[in-house]
């Protein structure tokens, strides 16, 4: 049958009418999920411009008690020496941790995060514990400056034990040569010995 000018004209506005309205609908679908990735996004960068990663407390309400948060999450509560320390736990053996250090190590392995400052921060706490809370910011130091010496007798101690070990690797690899020097000077003692004696049966046959 032939296609009459007005059913064409009617299949080719339908065809071009649906096509026009599946783009929108897709290009609305496109567009709205990059706008909430977007907004999504948006929203980390300033969590992470504005709250503290460890404690979680906002950028207002540490400077409302006077804390500057540059300060406070370079110094106090700086993420870096946190991951330091949790990959210091899981590598150290057990036997050579601290009591706080085992107790931290054992609320990992129970995946319980009590032990970080959640909503906490040591200079508000500050303000409100007084002169206690500076003795108690004394004897920690004072931890500290006595840790630091016996961690260099540890190191000093792991070295000496990874030297021990070496020198007893290398005296072991000496001590097979020479077993292997003695075995080849056996060999040619023998064989020196059955030619001297082939040597002496030819000359008594000679004789």
């Amino acid at each position: 049958p032939s296609l009459s000018s007005l059913r064409f004209t009617f299949d080719y506005m339908y065809n071009l009418s649906i096509i026009l309205i599946m783009a929108a609908i897709i290009s609305g679908i496109i567009i709205d999920t990059f706008a909430d990735l977007k907004d999504e996004q948006n929203s980390i960068e300033e969590a992470q411009q504005n709250n503290c990663f460890i404690c979680s407390l906002s950028r207002s309400e540490l400077e409302r008690k006077k804390v500057p948060f540059q300060a406070h999450i370079i110094q106090d509560h700086y993420m870096w020496a946190y991951a330091r320390f949790l990959l210091y736990l899981d590598q150290e053996d057990p036997s050579n941790l601290t009591g706080p250090e085992s107790f931290v190590k054992q609320k990992l392995k129970e995946n319980n995060s009590t032990f970080f400052p959640n909503r906490r921060c040591i200079k508000m706490e500050s303000g409100d514990s007084g002169e206690s809370h500076l003795e108690r910011v004394v004897r920690v130091r004072d931890m500290d400056d006595f840790r630091q010496p016996l961690n260099t007798i540890a190191e000093n101690a792991e070295v000496i034990k990874k030297a021990e070990v070496q020198f007893k690797m290398e005296l072991k690899e000496l001590r097979n040569a020479v077993l292997g020097f003695t075995q080849i000077l056996q060999k040619l003692s023998t064989m020196m010995a059955s030619q001297d004696d082939d040597d002496k049966k030819k000359k008594k046959k000679k004789k």
